[in-house]
């Protein structure tokens, strides 16, 4: 009889867990396709917003039993939901479209922008031209102007005028091999700035 009843527990243990794998494997499988759908699209780079759009709608219909299976609402705004849903969802992407995840985190790798708001100090002529800019708490960023970028017209013709004015600044950073130290250094290069 002990047998029989622990086999019976054992068997709906296995079937609960199945069915909650289930519908995570269809979400997982779901939001891989929408993504292969944006990737289609060669001129889109994939981005974790359109990543988030896209988990949200294929997970919406079992928002429910999210909820009761792991205690994850996607319909608050204020919970923490939809980071524990990525990052379960996730993983099981990676089973379903890997070289499509590879790719993003390439693209996400490479192209991250960041960003500073600051006052501009100065303009530093070398052999590259140099912005200091100094953030609210007083740390000062210096960034590399190697190209045109949105917002260097502006610098071209009022060079003197803008010390002192509030900017906000893109960039990246970039690996550059320094010949007076031996090694690789960490650049900021300015992909765009605007005045406030």
């Amino acid at each position: 009889m002990q047998k029989a009843l622990v086999l019976a527990i054992l068997f709906y243990a296995t079937v609960v867990t199945a069915q909650a794998q289930d519908f995570l494997d269809t979400i997982a499988i779901q939001t891989c396709g929408c993504l292969e759908e944006l990737a289609s699209d060669s001129s889109l780079v994939l981005t974790e917003f359109q990543i988030g759009v896209c988990l949200l709608e294929e997970a919406r219909p079992y928002s429910k039993q999210l909820l009761k299976d792991y205690q994850i609402d996607i319909l608050s705004v204020e919970s923490d939901g939809m980071s524990r849903l990525g990052e379960i969802v996730g993983m099981r992407m990676v089973t379903h479209c890997l070289e499509l995840i590879m790719q993003f985190a390439k693209e996400d790798e490479s192209g991250a922008l960041m960003q500073i708001r600051g006052k501009l100090k100065e303009i530093n002529k070398a052999e590259f031209t140099t912005l200091i800019v100094v953030d609210n708490s007083g740390r000062r960023y210096s960034l590399l102007w190697l190209s045109h970028f949105a917002g260097s017209d502006a610098l071209l013709d009022q060079k003197t005028r803008v010390i002192g004015s509030d900017v906000v600044v893109e960039y990246e950073e970039q690996d550059f091999f320094d010949p007076r130290v031996q090694e690789y250094r960490v650049y900021k290069i300015i992909r765009s700035l605007g005045f406030e």
